[in-house]
């Protein structure tokens, strides 16, 4: 009797939540081998089974994070909508895809700088998009900001969005999507100064 495919897929997954949770705080020396395997239950072998090697696990951590990432954020919010809707709906939807995988974004965060060059130049070219995504919304919303004043201001959403990631605690005073709003409005309002 054959392995079934959504076994197969779901040990892959169990690997790839079991490497985040042990590199989302900065802890590459933690992420070996063993303790993936052990946290996600399965032999030490199955990292070399499905992935190859750690690296190629850590690539498709980032990978698949930030390619979720980019889909979500893309489909929060259509091109027809009206642009501060779809500005704030995009960083809502930013918001909640790391609400649902903060390690993942904390090991994106954290370790995609240390890939091998070539997988690096592609995590850095995934997240070169989402601020495209953003610069292009924020000039929408406010159509007498410049390209060149656009890009840090989106950054700044980005990092405000990021940092939230970080400290965000579940239940405490401000939910993560009023936060993520708070953001958008802040960055605004620095755009409106221009």
């Amino acid at each position: 009797m054959g392995r079934r495919p959504d076994d197969h897929e779901a040990k892959k997954d169990r690997l790839r939540r079991s490497a985040a949770l042990l590199l989302m705080d900065d802890r590459l020396e933690a992420a070996t081998i063993p303790n993936i395997c052990r946290n996600a239950g399965l032999s030490p072998r199955a990292v070399q089974y499905y992935f190859d090697n750690r690296t190629t696990l850590l690539w498709e951590v980032v990978a698949g994070h930030m390619n979720h990432l980019l889909r979500q954020v893309e489909d929060a919010a259509p091109e027809d909508t009206p642009p501060l809707q779809r500005l704030h709906a995009m960083a809502r939807s930013y918001a909640a895809v790391v609400a649902q995988a903060t390690p993942e974004h904390r090991t994106v965060l954290a370790h995609a700088q240390t890939l091998p060059k070539a997988r690096h130049g592609d995590a850095r070219m995934m997240q070169r998009w989402m601020l495209h995504g953003f610069v292009t919304a924020l000039q929408a919303a406010m159509p007498h900001v410049t390209t060149q004043r656009a890009t840090p201001l989106a950054l700044s959403l980005l990092a405000l969005l990021n940092m939230h990631a970080v400290w965000f605690k579940e239940g405490g005073v401000l939910r993560r999507l009023d936060y993520a709003d708070m953001a958008v409005r802040m960055i605004l309002s620095e755009a409106a100064v221009v």
